[in-house]
C-alpha cells in the first residue's frame, strides 16, 4: 500500500519546487501533492518531479478544496495569514511545517497549537533559512569539547532566485526605520521626584 502524499502548499513556487526535488531524491517513492492557485503551473511542476500531482487549493474553505483526499503531512512555503494549512493539518492529525513566517509573525501558529496541542505535530520553521545555518553549526560544534560562543553570519547573493513574497520581505527589511522606539525600565517614585520639570510647571517635589 502506497503512503498518502505530502501536501506542499505553494509547491509550484521557487522554494516549493526545490523542496519537491529534494524530497524526490531523498524519498523516491513518496507521493507528493503540488498545491497552488494556478493549476497549470502546479501540474507542470508535478510532471517535472514525477510521482506527484498538481492540485488547486482554496485556503478560504475547510479542507482547502481537497475533499476527503488523504495526506500524510503538510508543508507551507508562503506566509499563510489564515493559518489554513495548519488548521487543515490539525483536522487531519498530520504533521505541519511552515517556513515563511518571521519570528514576529508566528503568534497565530503558536496560539493554534496551544489551543489543541494533541491534534497534530507542529514544527515552527521560523529560524534563519529554516535551519540551513543553525543545524550545520550545531553539528560542527560536536567536534569541540567546549564551545563558549557561536556567531552565525550568512551572505545572500543578490542574484539568488526567490519568489515575489521573499522579494517584498527583503525590500521591507532594507528600508530605514523612520521612527525610534525607546525601551527602558519604569523609574521609581523617588527618581520621578528628582526629574527636572519645565520651568512653567510648579514643582511638587518635597
Amino acid at each position: 500500500m502506497s503512503p498518502a502524499p505530502i501536501l506542499l502548499i505553494g509547491g509550484s513556487g521557487i522554494v516549493g519546487r526545490w523542496t519537491a526535488r529534494f524530497l524526490r531524491v531523498a524519498h523516491p517513492d513518496q507521493p507528493l501533492l503540488i498545491g497552488g492557485r494556478d493549476l497549470a503551473k502546479a501540474k507542470k511542476v508535478a510532471t517535472e518531479i514525477g510521482g506527484a500531482e498538481g492540485v488547486v487549493l482554496d485556503l478560504a474553505v475547510d479542507g482547502l478544496g481537497l475533499g476527503e483526499r488523504p495526506v500524510s503531512a503538510v508543508a507551507v512555503f508562503f506566509t499563510d495569514e489564515r493559518i489554513a494549512g495548519l488548521r487543515f493539518a490539525q483536522s487531519r492529525g498530520v504533521p505541519h511545517i511552515s517556513i515563511s513566517p518571521g519570528i514576529i509573525e508566528m503568534g497565530p501558529e503558536v496560539a493554534a497549537y496551544i489551543h489543541d496541542p494533541d491534534a497534530a505535530p507542529v514544527i515552527l520553521g521560523t529560524e534563519w533559512l529554516v535551519g540551513a545555518t543553525t543545524v550545520p553549526t550545531l553539528e560542527f560544534a560536536k567536534a569541540f569539547g567546549r564551545v563558549h560562543d557561536i556567531a552565525i553570519g550568512a551572505l545572500l547573493d543578490e542574484q539568488d532566485a526567490f519568489g515575489p513574497a521573499a522579494a517584498a520581505t527583503w525590500s521591507a527589511k532594507r528600508r530605514p526605520c523612520r521612527r525610534r522606539l525607546l525601551v527602558g525600565t519604569a523609574p521609581t517614585s523617588g527618581a520621578l521626584a528628582a526629574m527636572p520639570r519645565p520651568s512653567s510647571a510648579p514643582s511638587t517635589a518635597p
